[in-house]
């Protein structure tokens, strides 16, 4: 299996979806204890520092996304509970 080197425009793609994910990291640092207090036992959606839409069932939250127009990868989401669980997929 041959590895094709990234042209211009996927480096460009990958380079905004990791500043992108940084900036998520960031949001959610700097806000999970009121998040949590606010959301408790939810799953939120956040999209350019806002939450857009939360909901204690993730299937549910993917509809509501999908009916606001947002497809995979746009939002960041998250479970806010008092004792986080920090999973890496």
């Amino acid at each position: 299996m041959a590895v094709q080197t990234p042209t211009p425009a996927d480096t460009d793609r990958m380079e905004r979806q990791r500043a992108k994910i940084e900036a998520d990291l960031e949001f959610w640092r700097g806000h999970y204890e009121e998040l949590a207090q606010e959301y408790p036992e939810q799953f939120i959606s956040v999209h350019a520092d806002r939450v857009v839409a939360s909901d204690t069932d993730l299937p549910r939250l993917w509809k509501k996304l999908e009916a606001l127009g947002y497809g995979a990868g746009e939002t960041a989401i998250e479970f806010m509970t008092e004792q986080p669980r920090f999973v890496l997929l």
